[in-house]
């Protein structure tokens, strides 16, 4: 009894007697890992993107020097292009695995080249992964990590909001923490929610093609295109400005800004759908939903309707995956699939008001979208998080 005494007093007394600065150096290591990652992004036919980062260092802020009281990390972010052996390549083989010394290791399937290739792939979005935890969302993340490596889905895609809040690089440490098994093996397509706030930790951790927030990639029979409905209002830190003046500057920011913005990115969509007509499925994502569940409004509501869905009509999308409302709703409309698919963790919203228009489903249930498409048709199955089917139902190829 007296040796666990004098012991646990001598380890006090220690711990005491350290600097300050080196207990800080430890207790940031502890909130900060020196690596993140690696994980997989921007898959293609003939080769792929690793990702990680480094931890540099830390810097502490506060009033004064006296309350040095937060850590911020700085990371160097690093990347490697990598591209099969050739002869696996020539042979048609899409597997391949990598190790980056000191960092970690995987495997990964590169996209078909053929658009005969029956493939698999998962949709799902606001984990909203937050340090605190808050309302139990990383152990419900976790699940649905766990039970989707069981699927082994070829990528995935998460219809936005992946941390809580996008500045704080602690969410950002949580949510690579949940999904490192996962995404060190499985190409990830981030779409941006408003809780990323087009921050730049998203833009440093996921590099986007051509420097934009709106991209789209081709796996077999699919043609996937990702949308940014939070547009560029989100990159503005609106808490430095009162609010008279923060409605002055958002009127002036939204015609030098936000308009074109989403002129670009519009004309960008009618160029990508034309140039992609031929593929048997075209999916779209973008985080603000079609139809709305819940009585709140949201931004860009106005070009959602009346710019992209009647590009959506024209050219005979085969379904669109939205987030922000968190549960899951199913909506058939002009033959178009609309899929609210937003339980991967956060908390579940109650339905606002009657049933929506055009509603074949709706659950308020954590999930996720699984997919199976071949060159004919594609089967989805919403899963919840102890693997129970929610709803199925197939589609066919565009005609």
């Amino acid at each position: 009894m007296l040796t666990k005494y004098l012991c646990k007093n001598i380890i006090a007394l220690v711990f005491l007697l350290l600097p300050i600065d080196l207990i800080s150096q430890n207790i940031s290591r502890n909130i900060f890992p020196s690596v993140i990652g690696p994980y997989v992004q921007m898959t293609g036919t003939d080769h792929s993107y690793i990702y990680w980062a480094e931890l540099s260092h830390t810097i502490k802020k506060g009033n004064s020097l006296d309350s040095l009281n937060t850590i911020v990390p700085v990371y160097v972010h690093k990347q490697h292009y990598l591209m099969p052996p050739i002869k696996s390549f020539l042979a048609g083989k899409r597997k391949i695995a990598y190790k980056i010394s000191g960092i970690g290791s995987g495997e990964l399937k590169l996209a078909p080249k053929s658009r005969e290739t029956s493939v698999k792939f998962a949709v799902f979005g606001d984990n909203k992964s937050w340090h605190t935890n808050y309302e139990g969302s990383d152990e419900k993340y976790r699940k649905l990590i766990s039970l989707l490596i069981k699927k082994e889905p070829e990528f995935v895609v998460n219809t936005g909001d992946l941390v809580f809040e996008g500045r704080d690089y602690r969410d950002w440490v949580t949510f690579f923490n949940i999904g490192k098994p996962l995404m060190k093996n499985v190409p990830y397509f981030p779409v941006i929610g408003n809780h990323e706030e087009s921050s730049k930790p998203l833009f440093d951790f996921f590099k986007f093609p051509d420097n934009r927030s709106y991209y789209s990639f081709n796996w077999g029979p699919i043609h996937f295109i990702v949308l940014n409905s939070s547009g560029m209002e989100a990159r503005v830190e609106r808490r430095q400005l009162p609010q008279t003046e923060w409605k002055e500057f958002l009127e002036q920011f939204n015609d030098t800004v936000e308009l074109p913005f989403f002129r670009q990115q519009l004309s960008w969509l009618q160029s990508d759908l034309e140039q992609h007509k031929d593929f048997p499925f075209i999916f779209v994502s973008f985080h603000y939903p079609v139809f709305n569940t819940l009585n709140r409004e949201f931004e860009n509501e106005d070009i959602i309707q009346n710019d992209w869905l009647p590009l959506f009509k024209q050219h005979q999308v085969s379904a669109v995956f939205n987030g922000h409302n968190h549960h899951y709703h199913h909506a058939l409309k002009d033959g178009i699939h609309y899929i609210i698919t937003a339980g991967a963790g956060a908390g579940i919203y109650e339905r606002s008001g009657s049933k929506v228009e055009h509603e074949v489903m709706y659950s308020e249930e954590n999930h996720f979208v699984l997919a199976s498409a071949s060159p004919e048709n594609c089967r989805f199955e919403i899963l919840k998080l102890n693997n129970q089917l929610i709803e199925s139902f197939t589609i066919q190829k565009r005609k």
